[in-house]
Order: C-alpha cells, then structure tokens, then sequence
C-alpha cells in the first residue's frame, strides 16, 4: 500500500509541477497549414486564422507568464501531420496542448460562436498505448522516483495508471470550460465545451484541448475572424483561460487581461432557412458537426450557455444522486465514509435516467462540479475494488476512471487512501 501511494503521489506532483516552481510547458498548435488550407471562407482560410491567434496567444504568455515555455507546433505555413504535432508535444514534455482551429458549414448556411472540445471518453485505449509507451508512469527505486516503461502485471502502476489517466481528463475538461467562459465573456455566441477523439488529441500524453474559434463560412464571422481586434480578442480570451487554468490547479491569482472585446456577430437567420420559411417564422440556426468524429445531430442555436442555466450550487454543495434505482440503506450509510466509484460520464447539461448511455448500468449516482454533471457507478470499500468494476465496464466506457469520496465530497484517489490508513 505504501509504495502505491508514492506511486499516485508522483504522479500527482508530474501534474501540478508549475506550482512547485517547475517551468510549465504549453504547446500551442495553430490547425492545419501549408497544402492543408482547412475550411475555407469568401477571402480567408482557416491555416491563416489559426495561425494569427495562435501567435497573438502565444506572445501574450510569453510576455506575462516567465515560468511558462512556450512551444508552437508550427510558427509558419507550413503542413505538419497530426501525428507529428503531437509527437512535438511529448517530445517537448509539454504540460498542456491547446490545438487551434476554426468551424465551417456548408455552402448557404450559416451559423456562429466557438466551442471547445476535451478529450472524450473514447479515448483511453490510444491515450493508454501514448503514455505507457512513453514511459511515464513513476516507479521508486531505492526511495528515489523513477520514470520506467509501463508494467501491465504491477498493481502499481495499473493504479498509478488510472489516476493519471482520471486527472487528465479532468484538466482538459477544466481547461475547456475556462476557455468558454472567456469566449461568452467577449460576446461570442456560447456553444459549450464537448468531448472530442480526434487523433491530435489522443496521441498527447498530457492534457489536451481543440477549440473552435468561430465560422469562416458565415460572412460576418469571417470578417470578425480575419480582423486585428477580432484575433486579438480571440488569443485574450485563451490567455485568460489559461491563467484560469492554472490558477485552479495551484491556487494562486495570477492576472487577466482586459478583453479589449472586439464586437462579436450576432446569429442572423440562415440564408438557406430564410428562402424555405414561411416570414412569420424564425429559421434555425444550423450547427456544424464536428471534423473527423461522428456527433449527434446538430442543435438549434441557443444563447450563451451561461444565461441558460439555472444557478448552480457550489462545489462544496456537490450533489451526488442516483439515476436509477433509488439507493437504499446501505448505499445512504456509504455517503458518510470513504467510498470509491466508478466515473461513466459527463456533460455540460443533466443526462436523464432513460437515456440510452446508461442502458444496462444498474446504479448510477450524479455529482456536479465545475459546471459538469459527472455520473458515475458502484460503490466499494477499496480502489482495487473499483478498478475491477471499471475493467468490467471497459467495452462499454472504455474511459471510465476511478473517482474518491469522502462523506459524500469528491477528493483525490490520493486523499481517499490515506484516509483508510487513519
């Protein structure tokens, strides 16, 4: 128990390493470039859009950020491969990868605002081969860490594993959400933070994120898109929610910027919808499926996410409610002691108990934090136990990590062990 407790204690620190003085790494990626256009407006394409705010970002942190390296997947036009963007990330031990990019839809249709993908559940299984692979999973040799290939027959490192993998789900997801609240912030059309499996995210072995940054298809997009205050805005509203980022990691209160907020467009009827709509009624917005990864339909546009919601409780106020069937006692008396789950889900909006992800899964309990449902299944004594229901669960969430209670609040896979011991 003691050595798997260093174990998941260093991997803790790999994590959190800026706040005990270490250089933070970020990779910035602008998307595409050189024959690679990408989506293609009236007069501007995509490359030159993500390039332009990725390098005003990137002067920003490395201005006002001295214990922040800046590395760029690509500084010029150039075409550089998925895989390789994410093999400059590894190679440079990058704390965080924020990959760049702008929207589209089809021809006569438009539609507005930027979202922010993290790294989906599906991901696990190349994310696993990435890390292992690498080498970053921390053994102790002598009483010094060590970093060494993966073992798959070390209980060890098979926890280490699952902690590692739970943490930086959490942070791409936590980045995403201080990326979009920014965006909201500056007036952008609001359209939430999603899960995405695309291949620049899955083969980092740190946490990662891919935003949008808008329509290059949608007339007065573009032009807010190609114009100075517009980029600018754009990289201040990444700078910020990157100094809220780390600013939640290590508690400390580093300082925005202003937004110098560039008017953003407002949705106007959809061209297309407008010629086939009767005027008494307004035409939808149309929403763009996202690139290389099959999603649900798209939705009607809505307003920013934040004025939707109805007030959240804090953090502190955690709800931890099962879906299906009701809890009984037993399961009421576990919310006062360390208990261990399963985590199956998360969404930006309550997922209801028929819905057909958690077909078959016999108990699930919800937690809201960070302005996330999280759902999760099981309960036991041990994480151990946990790792033995969330293999059993690999075929139908293969991105299912453990997750720690104590008295019913989330805590660190870390805190819930050492609370055993006491």
């Amino acid at each position: 128990m003691k050595r798997i407790l260093l174990v998941i204690a260093l991997l803790v620190a790999t994590l959190t390493a800026a706040a005990k003085g270490k250089t933070f790494v970020l990779c910035i990626d602008p998307g595409h470039g050189g024959h690679d256009a990408g989506a293609v407006g009236q007069k501007a394409k995509e490359k030159d859009i993500n390039l332009s705010v990725a390098l005003a970002f990137g002067k920003l942190v490395e201005q006002k950020c001295r214990d922040v390296k800046v590395v760029y997947t690509r500084t010029t036009d150039v075409f550089i491969t998925l895989q390789g963007r994410a093999d400059i990330a590894n190679a440079a031990h990058a704390d965080l990868f924020i990959s760049i990019h702008t929207n589209s839809v089809p021809d006569g249709r438009w539609a507005y605002g930027s979202e922010t993908y993290a790294l989906g559940k599906n991901s696990l299984g190349t994310n696993y081969s990435v890390v292992t692979s690498l080498g970053r999973v921390t053994a102790i040799k002598g009483g010094k860490a060590k970093q060494e290939a993966y073992n798959s027959g070390s209980a060890e490192s098979a926890i280490a594993f699952d902690l590692l993998h739970a943490e930086g789900l959490e942070q791409g997801a936590l980045l995403a959400q201080c990326i979009q609240r920014w965006y909201a912030k500056a007036g952008r059309v609001d359209k939430g933070v999603k899960e995405g499996v695309w291949l620049v995210l899955r083969r980092t072995a740190m946490p990662a994120v891919l935003t949008e940054l808008g329509f290059v298809s949608t007339p007065d997009e573009e032009e807010y898109l190609t114009s100075k205050g517009g980029v600018q805005t754009l990289a201040n509203c990444l700078y910020n929610g990157f100094i809220d980022y780390r600013n939640a990691l290590d508690h400390q209160q580093r300082k925005h910027i202003d937004l110098n907020a560039a008017p953003s467009p407002r949705p106007r009827p959809n061209p297309t919808a407008q010629q086939n709509t009767p005027p008494q009624t307004p035409p939808a917005q149309t929403t763009q499926q996202p690139r290389q990864q099959q999603q649900a339909p798209a939705q009607t546009q809505q307003p920013p996410r934040q004025q939707q919601q109805a007030p959240a409780r804090s953090q502190q106020q955690q709800r931890q409610t099962p879906q299906q069937p009701r809890q009984n006692n037993r399961q009421q008396a576990a919310r006062h002691k360390v208990c261990f789950r399963v985590q199956i889900l998360s969404s930006s909006r309550e997922i209801s108990s028929g819905d057909a992800r958690l077909k078959g899964v016999a108990t699930v309990y919800c937690y809201q934090e960070g302005g996330m449902f999280k759902y999760t299944t099981g309960e036991f004594d041990t994480a151990a136990a946990a790792r033995k229901h969330k293999d059993s669960l690999a075929d139908k969430f293969p991105g299912a990590f453990i997750v720690a209670f104590i008295d019913g609040k989330r805590v660190s896979v870390q805190e819930a062990q050492e609370a055993l011991k006491q």
